[in-house]
């Protein structure tokens, strides 16, 4: 037999095994195992394309981190149900904030991201930003809202241009406490409380900045350990001063302040800027009960109708979790990896280069509002962009009290506030 028949004769043989192996799976009705980076759908076995989720996933707000997680989630479902990113499945990967940079980045090597999205902590975030830039990958900040992440894109607009924030600055919080002294205690005087943290002092100073421009005098301050039970120093404060609101930034402190604003039947307004407290309405419920009633809240979005995108993922969020989002960073968070596909999409790759004009001159719907970018890379606020919401406690319930549009309950006195 000829060396040419043999070969042609083995060729046969191995054709029939392959595909008998393949005829005894479908028979037997055994599944062909799937890639680990293979996401079902009209994506179908294409390479994904990776984007790091860096949240908080350990620690004293682990539980904004875990509500992070499923609204990234839910964001990159849909975007996948959808064909994903260029036909491409979107591969999401999470990482501790917490964890130092050094470790982030080598995990993000090597598990070919290219883009990075999240940060509720603006120290975590202020750590990593340098490295990042300079591996030239997009940074999408949803949480963190130090104005020194944005005033670096302004100081050095080459060295820094990866950088974006589509959370809210340190003066979008400021503003929403503004708005509530001024439109709805029509307050003279505050105090200000806050958790000992970068964030915490730079926020004093800017709703103080706006404060003055309406009329409203600060009249104390007072910084206590992040997660402390004791306010008697708060307290002493707001007895000596007698203002007309506090204005809180309580962090994970929020629920035992609740207790105390309560129990002690605190006769003074109060707005907490929540950042991981007063906003979790299932752990708020679970742990306070009604005693967070009266405080008021900033929340970035809620179940009503801000943009077409707003319902839908409330509906898709409450079906994983179980519960709603808390409607501060989480929104943002899922936001964010919306706008990164997006942005991919428009600019056809995933070169940062080419991506960050897309970011730069178009602008975003998202669950939380319309987001567009001005020249320090930090989302705009206003009407049609992004304004928050106002939200109180009542009946054990979050209602939204601000804008009319949206809300969902009158503000409510508590009965022994002062007149």
């Amino acid at each position: 037999m000829s060396m040419k028949r043999i070969g042609a004769l083995v060729l046969s043989i191995a054709l029939l095994g392959i595909a008998g192996c393949g005829g005894a799976a479908s028979k037997s009705g055994d599944k062909v195992a799937q890639r680990p980076d293979q996401t079902p759908g009209a994506t179908g076995t294409k390479e994904p394309i990776t984007i790091a989720a860096v949240v908080s996933l350990t620690g004293a707000v682990a539980d904004l981190g875990r509500q992070d997680q499923v609204a990234v989630q839910v964001v990159a479902d849909q975007i996948n149900a959808a064909g994903g990113i260029m036909g491409r499945p979107l591969k999401v990967v999470f990482y501790d904030e917490a964890a130092e940079p050094a470790e982030i980045l080598d995990k993000a090597t090597k598990d070919g991201v290219v883009a990075f999205a999240g940060w509720d902590n603006s120290a975590t975030a202020l750590k990593i930003y340098p490295e990042i830039m300079k591996q030239k990958k997009v940074m999408m900040i949803s949480g963190a809202g130090s104005p020194a992440l944005t005033d670096a894109v302004a100081k050095d607009p080459t060295a820094n241009k990866y950088l974006f924030r589509n959370g809210n600055h340190a003066r979008d919080w400021a503003r929403s406490a503004s708005l509530y002294m001024r439109d709805i205690q029509k307050a003279k005087t505050y105090v200000y409380v806050a958790q000992d943290n970068p964030f915490g002092k730079s926020l004093e100073g800017v709703i103080a900045e706006l404060a003055k421009t309406d009329g409203i005098t600060p009249v104390g301050s007072l910084y206590f350990e992040r997660g402390s039970s004791n306010f008697d120093a708060v307290l002493k404060l707001i007895n000596e001063k007698k203002p007309d609101v506090i204005i809180g930034y309580m962090g994970p402190s929020g629920l035992a302040f609740a207790k105390t604003y309560t129990d002690q039947k605190i006769a003074v307004p109060m707005l907490d800027i929540a950042a991981s407290g007063l906003e979790l309405e299932d752990k708020v419920k679970a742990e306070v009960g009604n005693k967070a009633d009266f405080i008021a809240v900033t929340l970035f979005a809620d179940n009503v109708p801000i943009t077409s995108k707003t319902k839908p993922f409330y509906t898709a969020y409450q079906a994983k979790a179980g519960s709603k989002p808390g409607g501060l960073f989480d929104v943002r968070a899922g936001d964010a990896i919306s706008i990164l596909a997006e942005a991919i999409t428009q600019a056809g790759s995933v070169d940062a280069d080419k991506v960050v004009p897309v970011l730069e001159r178009k602008t975003f719907t998202g669950a939380a509002g319309i987001y567009e970018f001005d020249s320090s890379h930090q989302a705009k606020w206003g009407p049609s962009r992004l304004s928050g919401l106002l939200a109180q406690w009542q009946d054990g319930q979050l209602k939204v009290i601000w804008p009319a549009e949206t809300k969902s309950a009158d503000y409510k006195p508590a009965p022994w506030w002062k007149k």
